[in-house]
């Protein structure tokens, strides 16, 4: 179940059928075997029937029918542990697939007739033949011809796009925006790109013109006016002007959330303020952005849930978590020797099995 904060991922809503992912409410999950939806009372809305479920995105989510066999996603949001996976996880056909997306109602909206497909974002999802993936609208219409090698989801109206080696941008119309010249590239935001040429990362503009030399040896998306960059084996960040405003002092450093970013010092994780400064000290084996005000912390192999002010909030006590998100998180539990998927409530309460 793919669970986390979306922070501005999808900030242009499509137009359509699919509704507001902010007012969604339902949650994944599996009895004997199928999977339906709860909603965040841990009722059960939607009735278990598929091979597999995940998580709404604009109103609508994807899953696959009791008839259809299996399928496997370039990118999947679920553990597919037996299933051969290749060219970097991108896409693997499946012989008689089919997969479906429905509304919160648990109606079918569109069908796919395509061997891949991905979620819908901003309205498009990518869908793959042997031909390459394109994408399609809501309404199942293809849009962009399948024809790259491989491709992202559109974020801010542009998607990154590959063929052979080089990346660039498309946009939903299909034209391309930005050609195809980078060895990587990712999602804009705050108007910039991470883009990697000639083996080190800098940022381009909506107009494609280089914003950010090129300087870097990785490099994150943008959030709230920040980027992890890494040089020199470390990580800081720089402002939307390529100003170096949090030097390269970190093994890890992950995107700014509600105000503060989680990094790794001297082994342990932390959280900083868009100025650097510690505002929860480095004492957590792993930790994760903050969501919903709460994040998930690791302490001694047990995950549990901190406040902004780094109180504890729930405590660890879950093999292991996910963000919250519309008030409940996905938690893996161990009781009497049995382990088994959960939600639970800001409380901690545990909302799902009931």
């Amino acid at each position: 179940m793919l669970n986390g904060c979306s922070k501005n991922m999808h900030d242009n809503q499509a137009s359509g059928d699919l509704g507001d992912s902010s007012k969604i409410g339902r949650f994944p999950i599996e009895v004997d075997g199928k999977y339906g939806y709860i909603d965040s009372d841990g009722e059960i809305v939607i009735t278990p029937q598929y091979q597999n479920a995940f998580d709404f995105t604009f109103g609508a989510a994807s899953v696959l029918s009791l008839h259809s066999g299996i399928f496997i996603n370039g990118r999947p949001c679920m553990d597919f542990d037996a299933l051969p996976m290749k060219k970097k996880d991108i896409a693997t056909v499946v012989a008689d697939g089919s997969v479906h997306w429905i509304n919160t109602e648990g109606s079918i909206v569109v069908t796919s007739r395509f061997e891949r497909t991905w979620h819908f974002c901003e309205g498009m999802a990518s869908v793959g033949s042997a031909s390459g993936w394109g994408f399609i609208d809501t309404k199942g219409t293809l849009k962009i011809t399948p024809q790259y090698d491989e491709v992202r989801s559109f974020w801010n109206s542009l998607a990154p796009v590959r063929k052979g080696k080089k990346w660039g941008f498309v946009s939903p119309s299909g034209k391309v925006a930005i050609p195809l010249q980078f060895e990587q590239a990712f999602y804009f935001s705050d108007g910039l790109a991470p883009v990697k040429m000639h083996g080190k990362w800098g940022y381009v503009g909506l107009d494609g013109n280089v914003k950010i030399p090129f300087e870097f040896d990785a490099a994150s998306l943008f959030a709230q006016g920040r980027a992890a960059v890494k040089k020199n084996r470390k990580w800081g960040y720089v402002d939307t002007e390529g100003k170096l405003v949090i030097g390269n002092l970190f093994e890890e450093a992950k995107l700014f959330s509600e105000g503060l970013a989680c990094v790794k010092k001297d082994g342990i994780f932390g959280y900083i303020n868009p100025n650097g400064a510690f505002i929860i000290p480095p004492k957590y084996e792993f930790a994760f952005p903050f969501c919903e005000g709460l994040a998930a912390v690791v302490i001694k192999k047990r995950f549990g849930f901190i406040d902004r002010l780094g109180k504890e909030i729930i405590a660890p006590r879950f093999e292991h978590a996910r963000n919250f998100h519309n008030g409940l998180a996905s938690v893996r539990i161990r009781e009497g020797g049995q382990l088994y998927e959960a939600y639970i409530d800001k409380k901690g309460k545990r909302i799902w099995p009931k």
